[in-house]
């Protein structure tokens, strides 16, 4: 592909082209900030919640979630270091293990699992914010503004997402406490 670098336009110029090696950046480490800033969000509250209606005992919950995160995360390290070693986003690579067409499927369903996620999360996002300004911001208007602050970054492109995540990781993590404590100290804690 010719034209400018991705890192240097800021907009991702890739999109399912192998990455050359000219082009790659980062490290390992450089992830943190993408899966951590990415996961504090009211979504995922709501999600972990569903693990305690389905189970009551608390530890039980616990550990039902922490052996599904490390097996989930096995696996996605080892399909991302393929994805490294290739140069191509790991829902695309795929196309190696399961041809052509095979892989088409895993994309279709990658991409509505991804727009439902969003849906999910930025309707989650949406009422917190509706709630969080007393209903100043109209239910509709909260909701596209979150889903608007999510989507932008990842139409920029890859870079966009790591200035983003590294940028939102302390403040989300600072609300996500204050939002517990206040939580509890008003008495509503999990039950």
């Amino acid at each position: 592909m010719t034209g400018t670098p991705a890192s240097e336009a800021g907009i991702e110029l890739h999109h399912v082209d192998p990455v050359p090696e000219s082009h790659r950046r980062g490290r390992p480490r450089d992830l943190f900030h993408v899966w951590f800033a990415s996961n504090l969000n009211v979504g995922n509250a709501i999600f972990g919640a569903i693990i305690y209606s389905v189970c009551r005992n608390i530890p039980l919950a616990l550990l039902a979630a922490v052996i599904g995160n490390l097996v989930g995360t096995v696996l996605m390290a080892l399909h991302s270091i393929q994805g490294a070693r290739l140069g191509i986003p790991q829902l695309i690579q795929s196309r190696g293990q399961f041809g052509y067409l095979g892989a088409l499927v895993r994309v279709v369903v990658g991409s509505v699992m991804y727009v439902g996620f969003t849906v999910s999360v930025s309707l989650a996002g949406g009422i917190a914010l509706k709630v969080a300004t007393d209903g100043g911001i109209p239910l509709p208007l909260a909701t596209s503004l979150v889903a608007a602050l999510s989507v932008l970054p990842a139409l920029m492109g890859n870079r966009a997402i790591h200035v983003v995540a590294r940028y939102a990781t302390w403040p989300l993590t600072v609300s996500l406490i204050v939002s517990a404590a206040t939580r509890s100290s008003e008495g509503m804690a999990w039950r």
